[in-house]
């Protein structure tokens, strides 16, 4: 008896799969219709995509119960901020249409308010306006967001254009997702500058916020915290500041008619054109899971031993996702500001951005990585 390696064997036969399957992709192309053409060379693809073990399509990430993802995002945001003496008010309005996976898309407004006081100390050197000056900003800020669901895009665009322009057209249609939430802001810059022409320092600031979001019967508290790193901007005319690195953190528990549902911690990472996130839930259905976060989630009673549980717990028992988004940005807009015993300045923006999911990888239970081509297609 001739003896065979399984291990050869599998190899060898994922090899014939691969040439099977580009003749099959070969002979469609030159031989069938293209609606006939593009179905073959879904159904190869996915047949592919199961063999290596991804995750292939929609039912299955359900199955396992993942989220669709957010496969691309266009947003419009205008800040404006004022600064009369000490004082600081600002406006920040959002307009955001983002496309799903699983083909819904979703139109979100928010809107965000601060007010707070800046301290700041400048000098300046004539005749050649030589000036240098430092700040810091501490800011109270009210947030508010609604969402609203469609079944494609198509319905998506033309209730954004009209919603845009007329705020009746929002007011007349419920939204499906409402949040509040209320935090503080710091910020702290050191900049010099010659006369409006150049202007060079160092920026950082911090955010951290605590709201609730609400979706039919459920109801989600979160807690958001996000540091832009200490960076060093250069501001020419027509070539704006770069931004440095962003990075946020944020938690959030779900409950249903009172029984908790979901417990998921978010990370993300941005800069460079390019953002990473990480996401970590964990099922609270569950009584084991349940026990465990709730340990840790005893005021005054929980110890770094309840963290590490809740880790495993989540590595072992939950979905862990990392998606990367690249990214782009455009600003538009104006700056002012004068000294006449005290300070006045005033700052509009208008911010168009726009993200791409370019790579999705989940890890189920603790299992082995899986790509998510039910995202970015199999």
């Amino acid at each position: 008896m001739r003896y065979r390696d399984p291990c050869g064997q599998g190899a060898v036969e994922y090899v014939a799969l691969l040439l099977v399957a580009g003749a099959v992709l070969a002979l469609s192309a030159v031989a069938l219709p293209a609606g006939i053409t593009e179905r073959v060379a879904a159904a190869v693809r996915t047949g592919l995509c199961t063999v290596g073990g991804d995750v292939c399509r929609g039912s299955e990430a359900a199955a396992a119960g993942l989220a669709p993802c957010v496969t691309s995002a266009r947003s419009e945001r205008q800040d404006t901020t004022a600064d009369i003496a000490v004082v600081r008010l600002g406006g920040h309005g959002e307009w955001q249409l983002a496309l799903r996976s699983d083909g819904q898309a979703v139109v979100t407004r928010l809107a965000q308010g601060d007010v707070g006081g800046t301290i700041g100390v400048g000098l300046t050197f004539s005749p050649a306006s030589i000036g240098a000056e430092a700040e810091v900003a501490l800011v109270a800020e009210y947030r508010d967001g609604q969402a609203w669901r469609f079944a494609d895009a198509r319905r998506a665009r033309e209730f954004l254009r009209a919603a845009m322009r007329d705020a009746s057209v929002r007011e007349a249609r419920e939204p499906d997702v409402r949040w509040r939430a209320a935090g503080a802001g710091a910020g702290a810059a050191a900049l010099a500058g010659i006369a409006e022409l150049v202007r060079a320092g160092v920026d950082a600031s911090t955010e951290a916020a605590i709201g609730l979001r609400s979706d039919g019967d459920r109801r989600t508290l979160t807690f958001d915290l996000q540091v832009d790193d200490p960076h060093f901007a250069a501001d020419l005319p027509g070539s704006p500041a770069a931004a440095g690195t962003q990075r946020s953190w944020t938690a959030d528990v779900t409950w249903e008619r009172g029984a908790a549902r979901e417990l998921v911690l978010r990370t993300a990472t941005g800069g460079g054109g390019r953002v990473e996130e990480y996401s970590a839930a964990l099922d609270l259905r569950d009584p084991a899971n349940l026990a465990v976060a709730r340990r840790l989630l005893a005021p005054g009673r929980s110890t770094p031993a309840d963290l590490r549980a809740l880790v495993e717990r989540i590595r072992t028992a939950g979905a862990i996702e990392r998606d990367g988004y690249a990214v782009s940005e455009r600003r538009r807009g104006f700056s002012v500001g004068a000294r006449l015993g005290v300070g006045f300045g005033l700052e509009h923006r208008r911010i168009s951005a726009e993200r791409r999911l370019v790579d999705a990888v989940t890890w189920i239970r603790g299992g082995p990585p899986r790509r998510r081509f039910d995202c970015l297609g199999a």
